[in-house]
């Protein structure tokens, strides 16, 4: 098992284009507890280090004749490879038949920060130490011997609660005639949510600086720093150097031209096509919207005395806010008539 979780652990770390991952924990009945600290031991550094002393138990001691507080571990964990410790985003899939230790894996890393909990419906709440006896002819009879609480505290960590999920998918009709239909609208939500973290972090990483004026026309512009341009016939392109999208291109028109570009990628009606609008240094934009080809379109247009004034940007359609954000929406802004 552990080998396997390496491996997973290697890819992850060394495919510089997954943005987060995904544990799908539903279904999951248990298992050893040593086991999942292990497994989420690999979220963390030697610089921050996590507890295993996040829960106290109570177990029953026969001379006690009762529950009696157990003595917790106060071992720090950390990644027992630095090289396979992994620092992005984990979302953690739960259902109401994930139970014991799937459990506490996934709360462990929930309490910790280190995980996002998305489901439907909470987990089991079947977390708590066990016992099992052997029986006569190779039966085992396994039971509850004691009581887990939040570290420090008298609250229950799962016992009638289970774990809470802290993106709940809502049951709706909807969402049960998509399952029949094969769909899996929990999955859907987390891939969605790393999708979004992919997205922010990127728009973040963008840093717009002034265009050089040999490179354009008649106004002034900002592009990603560090990136391309590259001339054509009616503007420029912006590119990241060793990439082909996401684009930025300025691009000055007349309304033949515009219409050219508006159909070429598959806008029919103009006023449908609408997906924003934006005032900038005394010019109005408006904001067209479309996917073709597996690539999201954003159209800014100006128009002044008959000529459109034109920012482009084109994208992985799952990339296409953020690219709104950290591209357009700058360039739409800094845009000025010389």
């Amino acid at each position: 098992r552990m080998a396997v979780w390496e491996d997973f652990l290697e890819h992850v770390n060394g495919s510089p284009d997954i943005s987060g991952v995904i544990l799908d924990m539903r279904g999951n009945g248990g298992g050893w507890d040593s086991l999942y600290f292990t497994m989420a031991s690999y979220f963390f550094n030697e610089e921050n280090p996590v507890s295993m002393h996040w829960i106290d138990q109570d177990v029953y001691d026969p001379e006690a004749g009762g529950l009696v507080r157990e003595v917790p571990e106060e071992y720090l964990l950390s990644a027992p490879d630095p090289a396979l410790y992994y620092d992005g985003p984990v979302i953690l899939l739960v259902d109401n038949k994930c139970a014991s230790s799937c459990e506490f894996f996934s709360q462990f890393l929930q309490t910790n920060g280190r995980a996002t909990v998305v489901g439907q419906y909470a987990s089991n709440g079947a977390g708590a130490p066990i016992n099992r006896v052997n029986m006569p002819g190779g039966g085992i009879f396994q039971y509850t011997k004691g009581r887990a609480y939040f570290a420090g505290t008298d609250e229950f960590n799962l016992e009638a609660k289970g774990v809470t999920p802290d993106v709940r998918v809502p049951t709706t009709e909807e969402s049960e005639l998509a399952k029949l239909q094969g769909e899996d609208p929990v999955l859907q939500t987390a891939v969605e949510m790393i999708n979004d973290i992919a997205a922010q972090a990127y728009a973040d990483s963008i840093v717009m600086v002034a265009v050089p004026d040999d490179q354009i026309d008649g106004y002034s512009a900002v592009a990603p720093e560090g990136w391309e341009g590259s001339p054509t016939s009616t503007g420029v392109n912006f590119t990241q150097p060793g990439t082909s999208q996401p684009i930025l291109g300025y691009s000055t028109r007349d309304e033949t031209g515009f219409s050219g570009l508006i159909t070429s990628i598959g806008i029919s009606d103009l006023e449908g096509a609408v997906i924003d609008s934006r005032q900038a240094n005394g010019l109005e934009w408006t904001v067209y919207g479309a996917v073709a080809g597996g690539t999201a379109y954003q159209i800014a247009a100006a128009q002044e005395d008959g000529t459109y004034h034109l920012i482009l940007a084109a994208s992985a359609p799952t990339m296409a806010d953020a690219v709104s954000l950290g591209l357009l929406n700058p360039a739409i802004d800094a845009f000025m008539l010389n």
